[in-house]
């Protein structure tokens, strides 16, 4: 239809009045408003509940408005028309519109009206069609129905079922028991509505987790009122009391949720933390995160030696609960070039777990330990509520001043500065001694070194230490440390010929660390000799011109004038002098060579001798002479 001008109207439905009937009740009756024969809208009123008249129409909008269209241009007219169910002919239907009444009689449960006129009415204004009937008579309709679900009554007589609520959460819990739970654990959330619901897909719920918020899965449910959705923790979720994030937590996820009659549900959850939602409901702590190593404190800045022990501190961020069942936590150190551990000792239940470690024989380290790491070693390392303690070292403690030495000081008596070196010969009486170190010793106050006089079999001189650098002789003599060694000033000249041996004990002499050198109480291990008195002598000293013989006779004699065995062949240098007496015109040498030579006295034996023969020339002369002296060096 053209519409040039249109003026709009707007119905309202109410049907107050009664519904008149001569003979049965009216089961119900329809009427429609037309307009140039094309109906605006059908309306049907049922009368069905006995004690009052109530009009239900079938469509929702009825109780409202509606409007419609007329155009200036054509016959502002409406055609009223309906029917009627179990009325009879002749009975009259009144339809009053906007306060006019119009009637019409019902043939064969149908009736119309005439054209009302719509053009005494505004635009937009508002007015009321009300309808009813009555017999011709005009009697009013008995209302009296069949008892609801009797025979006659709608319920027996039809199946109909109204479902147009859509199904709600009611609440939202878990079938898990309130308690603390890791990472790994699986809690299962639930969300009850008040009706049977069908799922279709995987509709999800987010839950609040802490940093990172975690969306779970519906697992089961459908079918029932119950929906179960399953969360595991994960490491690093946290919650003192677990719930979902809002009211709109619950999503499709592109499923779907509904009831029996199709109805799609109502998905908004209780406000979390009020009555209903799942942190109400339950009691659930979340405690995914991991106990890490905040710092670790280690030994103080010293040498530690054998049986000392190096005790580390692990701090962590919260109570560690250790279990040695399955085996002892331990701590690998390096010590030297050497991987050690160090076991754990105590601290469970606390943030301070201690881990020790015993200096072994042979450990060794100049430049510092260094820590590596943490390992259960079969046992295990866990929070209150399980989760793993995360072993990651952080911020250890700088461990460069943490020194191990458990190697006792040496004497290296046959190489470096040691003098004499051990079993030397020949030193001379008035020597002192240097006894060389591997490392830098200390004496130990109070302790004492021996000289002592293996030939004799006796002590020559104690040396007691006054403190760690020096020590005071019985005989006046004194000792001195310097780098890594000790020097000997015996207070009165060693004997010649003579074995010496140095003797201590085993806490004379230490290193920094505390490492005694081993005590030395025999004659070997370290030992020299003075060197013997070599003296000459001659018999006869007077000797005949003709064919007389003066023996000189080069010996080696001890401190104590005792003949000095010769270990190694020894050379002596003998000079001769002498007054008028001339070399073969006076006297001949026999073992000798001119007016000096070296005499030797061989290994094993303590003297030589040389001979001097007289040559009888006829000249007597007193002053004819032959001394013989020692000189130059001994030598091989």
């Amino acid at each position: 239809m053209f519409i040039q001008h249109q003026q709009w109207y707007t119905f309202f439905y109410d049907n107050p009045a009664l519904v008149k009937y001569v003979v049965k009740p009216i089961e119900s009756f329809q009427f429609s408003i037309m307009y140039n024969e094309t109906a605006i809208r059908a309306v049907d009123v049922i009368t069905s509940v006995p004690d009052e008249l109530k009009n239900v129409f079938t469509e929702a909008p009825l109780a409202k408005n509606f409007h419609f269209s007329v155009d200036d241009a054509e016959d502002d007219s409406v055609v009223v028309s309906g029917t009627t169910t179990g009325v009879e002919d002749g009975q009259t239907i009144t339809v009053n519109v906007a306060g006019t009444d119009y009637t019409a009689t019902v043939t064969g449960n149908a009736w119309t009206l005439p054209g009302i006129d719509m053009s005494a009415f505004n635009d937009g204004e508002n007015f009321a069609v009300t309808a009813d009937v009555a017999d011709a008579a005009g009697n009013d309709a008995t209302l009296t129905l069949a008892t609801p679900g009797a025979a006659n009554s709608l319920g027996a007589n039809k199946a109909i079922v109204i479902d147009g609520a859509a199904p709600a959460v009611s609440s939202v819990s878990s079938s898990t028991a309130n308690g603390t739970y890791k990472a790994g654990d699986v809690i299962a959330i639930t969300v009850q509505f008040d009706d049977t619901v069908t799922v279709t897909g995987t509709p999800q719920l987010t839950l609040e987790t802490g940093t990172t918020d975690r969306t779970v899965n519906y697992t089961s449910g459908s079918g029932s009122n119950t929906l179960t959705f399953s969360y595991t923790v994960q490491a690093g979720d946290t919650s003192a009391d677990l719930d979902y994030i809002s009211t709109t937590a619950l999503a499709l996820n592109g499923g779907t949720i509904k009831d029996a009659a199709g109805n799609d549900a109502t998905l908004t959850l209780a406000t979390p933390g009020t009555a209903n939602s799942l942190g109400a409901n339950k009691a659930l702590v979340i405690d995914g995160a991991a106990p890490t190593i905040s710092f670790v404190s280690v030994p103080a800045n010293a040498t530690y030696s054998l049986g000392q022990q190096l005790d580390f501190t692990i701090n962590t961020s919260e109570s560690v609960i250790v279990n040695t069942t399955g085996g002892t936590p331990q701590l690998d150190i390096t010590v030297g070039g050497a991987t050690r551990q160090a076991v754990y000792v105590s601290g469970s239940a606390t943030t301070a777990l201690l881990f020790r470690y015993t200096i072994l024989a042979g450990d060794y380290d100049s430049d510092g330990i260094t820590v590596n790491t943490l390992s259960a070693n079969g046992g295990t390392l866990k929070d209150a509520v399980g989760n793993d303690l995360v072993t990651t070292l952080n911020s250890v403690g700088t461990t460069s001043g943490v020194l191990v030495d458990t190697v006792a000081p040496a004497i290296t008596v046959s190489s470096g500065n040691t003098s004499p070196t051990d079993n030397a010969e020949r030193i001379a009486v008035a020597s002192n001694l240097v006894l060389d170190f591997d490392e830098d010793i200390l004496l130990v106050n109070g302790q004492t070194i021996t000289l002592v006089d293996v030939t004799n079999g006796g002590t020559r001189e104690v040396f007691t230490a006054t403190s760690t650098t020096a020590a005071t002789g019985s005989s006046g003599g004194a000792i001195a440390i310097g780098s890594g060694d000790i020097t000997i000033n015996p207070g009165v000249d060693l004997k010649t010929g003579t074995q010496y041996a140095i003797q201590f004990g085993t806490t004379s002499v230490t290193d920094a660390a505390g490492n005694a050198h081993v005590a030395i109480s025999d004659t070997t291990t370290y030992n020299f000799t003075t060197l013997p008195e070599i003296t000459i002598a001659v018999a006869p000293a007077n000797i005949q011109e003709s064919g007389g013989v003066g023996t000189f006779t080069v010996s080696l004699v001890d401190g104590n004038g005792n003949p000095f065995t010769a270990t190694e062949n020894v050379g002596i240098t003998v000079n001769l002098s002498t007054g008028s007496a001339t070399l073969t015109s006076d006297y001949t040498l026999s073992g000798f060579s001119g007016t000096s030579d070296t005499v030797t006295i061989t290994t094993g034996n303590s003297s030589t001798t040389f001979t001097a023969t007289g040559v009888n020339d006829v000249i007597v002369d007193p002053a004819e002479t032959l001394v013989a002296t020692l000189s130059g060096s001994v030598s091989e």
